[in-house]
């Protein structure tokens, strides 16, 4: 008959806990990741959908204010310039930063 001692099972037990915790966080990042390679240096990206998906448009740092009139239910963004932009009646967003939901989504100008 075969004993294996209670230490080892927690030992294996432990293992496959980190194991699915690692899984989830790398499945939880992925969205993130592919919004980066997505948005061009330089520019501001926004999705109509939540975590980076559905309509995609970007446009270039310093241009001006954008209504974004074919993107028009704006839910996620990336401000991949070096720039603070403004999201006119919300306030600023930092340069680098991002944000993969917004409610109530995002209608109105922003302005680089």
């Amino acid at each position: 008959m075969h004993t294996v001692s209670t230490a080892r099972q927690g030992r294996v037990l432990g293992a496959l806990v980190a194991l699915a915790l690692l899984t989830a966080v790398l499945f939880v990042a992925t969205p993130k990741a592919s919004a980066t390679s997505q948005c061009p240096g330089g520019a501001v990206c926004a999705w109509s959908g939540a975590n980076y998906t559905g309509n995609f448009s970007w446009w270039a740092a310093n241009t001006g204010c954008h209504n974004h009139a074919g993107n028009p239910n704006i839910r996620s963004m990336f401000n991949n310039t070096g720039h603070t932009i403004n999201i006119v009646g919300r306030g600023p967003l930092g340069a680098s930063f991002e944000f993969g939901w917004a409610e109530p989504a995002i209608t109105t100008e922003i302005c680089t």
